[in-house]
């Protein structure tokens, strides 16, 4: 602005008098000083962008072949377009080191958690959302003749095939806890369910909203399997926010509220 001034100046035209330049410069310095405050105000209201954690928890989150699915990322999306304030962004960590990323404040919140799931045992301050969706383990094992439900009770001397990093009812939430049993770690729920089936494993503890899923599309396995009346465990799902976070737990769950009739959170419930 200052430098068209100058120019205008600097010309030497006859028809224009020192009295149009006063004018010329009193709108050049009324538009530069307005410009400044539309750019201050511009950098004041921006989106402020929210960390929010993720790791492998089908169908929760899935990040294969660098495509990212599951409940956390469409609840992103929607978060992203029912509101300008704050700008939500995955950052991906795993199921073990999800507590010292939240501690290290890698990021701002995580989605779908529990307070059980080896967070009070750590001692991690935080803050949380009321819970806002329902949830739970199921054991399955291969159908067989012999077999009743009562298998599903009796977990000892069997092999059992689990999602590494996840906490069990049955192993007192303890990630490390010893069992009579043969314990086997792996990161698939599918591949656990498709060992089972194959007699790699007795035993599957699997989420019950990714079996429910896994058997919708594919409904010929469901008869080949025994799935317990009972649960491992039983959870609500929270949001679990860091205490300093730039957006508070009562913030981020007025904006869940927001977004509860859209197709991926009509299963919300408590909103």
């Amino acid at each position: 602005m200052m430098a068209i001034l100058d120019m205008i100046r600097s010309l030497k035209i006859r028809s224009l008098s020192y009295r149009y330049l006063d004018i010329v410069e009193k709108l050049v310095n009324y538009f530069t000083k307005y410009a400044l405050i539309f750019a201050f105000s511009t950098s004041l209201f921006a989106a402020k962008e929210v960390q929010v954690g993720a790791y492998q928890f089908p169908p929760f989150y899935i990040s294969k072949n660098g495509k990212k699915s599951g409940l956390v990322y469409e609840v992103i999306k929607e978060l992203n377009k029912v509101q300008s304030e704050y700008r939500f962004k995955i950052v991906e960590t795993s199921a073990r080191r999800r507590y010292r990323d939240f501690t290290t404040k890698r990021f701002d919140l995580i989605l779908f958690e529990s307070p059980k799931w080896g967070w009070e045992e750590r001692g991690i301050k935080y803050d949380m959302t009321p819970s806002f969706l329902k949830g739970g383990e199921k054991f399955i094992a291969k159908k067989d003749k012999n077999r009743t439900h009562a298998y599903l009770r009796d977990l000892k001397k069997k092999s059992i095939l689990l999602y590494d990093g996840y906490h069990y009812g049955f192993l007192d939430f303890d990630i490390d806890q010893k069992y009579d049993a043969k314990l086997i770690y792996t990161n698939s729920h599918e591949g656990n369910i498709l060992s089972v089936l194959k007699g790699r494993g007795d035993i599957a503890v699997v989420t019950e909203s990714y079996l429910t899923q896994f058997l919708e599309d594919n409904k010929n396995l469901k008869d080949k399997l025994i799935i317990s009346t009972h649960y491992d465990q039983e959870y609500s799902h929270r949001a679990l926010v860091t205490q300093d976070s730039i957006i508070t737990s009562e913030k981020f769950y007025h904006f869940l509220k927001l977004i509860k009739d859209r197709p991926c959170c009509r299963q919300f419930s408590n909103l």
